[in-house]
């Protein structure tokens, strides 16, 4: 919240990711991919997305079940690579 925290105040968003994207590595981040991949998933069926819920990456996956065909399971104490350790 750059209050209580360690991190000084700035903006951060699409519009300053896509700068420093640009200025690191002279890319431009595709901010909306999701949206054609979403699409597609959603005229699909029998898909079942599960998510560790130790897992870091979960935020960006499917949480909630779209439909009775596309469903969204989450697994307690489970995350990506844990099985590794």
């Amino acid at each position: 919240d750059n209050i209580s925290d360690m991190f000084p105040p700035r903006e951060w968003g699409p519009t300053q990711l896509s700068r420093y994207c640009q200025k690191m590595w002279s890319i431009k981040p595709q901010i909306t991919w999701y949206q054609s991949w979403l699409s597609a998933v959603e005229n699909s069926s029998r898909i079942i997305f599960t998510n560790g819920l130790w897992d870091p990456w979960r935020s960006g996956g499917v949480l909630k079940s779209l439909s009775s065909t596309l469903v969204s399971l989450k697994i307690p104490e489970a995350g990506h690579m844990y099985d590794l350790a």
